[in-house]
């Protein structure tokens, strides 16, 4: 019988052993968290981050995943974004080793676009030659639309038009007028240089200044200002938006006037 206890005793002391011993084990791994792009699509590459033995704090670096068409939505510790979050360059806790997934959406009115500028307008048609429409984030300065003369091109009003309207502009007037300078605009931004900009058509002014009050985050300081849009009128009128909190207002003016001009671009 005294056997039998000092037996069980035995055993005891080393389930103890031994269970104890594989907490401090556990305890003495490295922390490490290794990213997960979570789609064939993206690009890019993320290092693993290691911490020290046991728990450690430490602060999530910049993602620097791409993929195209969509925006970076957060990290999960699930793939189906079930388990639990982190915002990009957060501070966590971890212990031992885990998976970071990459969380993808598609992009809202309203969101930063790639290019740092404002999403304005996303393409119902999602398998058309574009997906959204991104607006320059300020404005530049006042010039005039075109020298004036016979030129029946750049007709287009509608979303998605400007690009080509610009494209006529160019091909009539190469000087010193709206579309060239969009034309030459660019902005660097996260490594990335965007030099597609363009003049917005007369409908594209319009939604921008719709959905800048439906969409509080969407908005710079536009009000009471007139803006030339790509839409050609006649030899010698333009079509303009002058973009008012109270009123969205389309106008002719004479080619030669000078008014504000706002890049947009588009992308998938």
């Amino acid at each position: 019988m005294m056997k039998s206890k000092q037996i069980g005793l035995i055993s005891l002391i080393l389930f103890i052993f031994l269970t104890e011993g594989c907490f401090l084990l556990e305890n003495l791994v490295d922390s490490k968290i290794t990213f997960d792009k979570n789609s064939k699509v993206a690009t890019g590459d993320m290092d693993d981050i290691y911490g020290g033995t046991g728990s450690s704090s430490m602060t999530l670096p910049p993602n620097n995943f791409r993929y195209p068409g969509l925006k970076f939505l957060a990290w999960n510790t699930e793939p189906d974004g079930t388990g639990k979050s982190f915002l990009d360059e957060a501070d966590v806790i971890i212990t031992g080793e885990d998976t970071l997934y990459a969380i993808w959406r598609k992009y809202l009115p309203g969101d930063r676009g790639p290019a740092n500028g404002y999403i304005f307008y996303v393409n119902p048609i999602f398998d058309s030659s574009w997906w959204y429409l991104e607006a320059n984030s300020s404005y530049l300065n006042p010039i005039q639309w075109a020298k004036i003369g016979d030129f029946f091109g750049a007709r287009g009003e509608l979303l998605g038009d400007g690009k080509q309207n610009t494209i006529d502009i160019l091909a009539f007037d190469s000087g010193s007028n709206a579309a060239t300078i969009v034309n030459n605009f660019s902005v660097t931004y996260d490594n990335t240089v965007f030099n597609d900009w363009y003049l917005p058509s007369v409908d594209e002014l319009v939604i921008i200044e719709e959905n800048q009050y439906e969409y509080y985050s969407f908005y710079w300081d536009i009000e009471r200002n007139t803006f030339w849009s790509s839409t050609n009128g006649t030899t010698e009128y333009g079509w303009c938006v002058k973009l008012d909190s109270t009123s969205t207002e389309k106008d002719y003016a004479l080619k030669s006037r000078e008014y504000k001009i706002l890049p947009i671009r588009q992308f998938k």
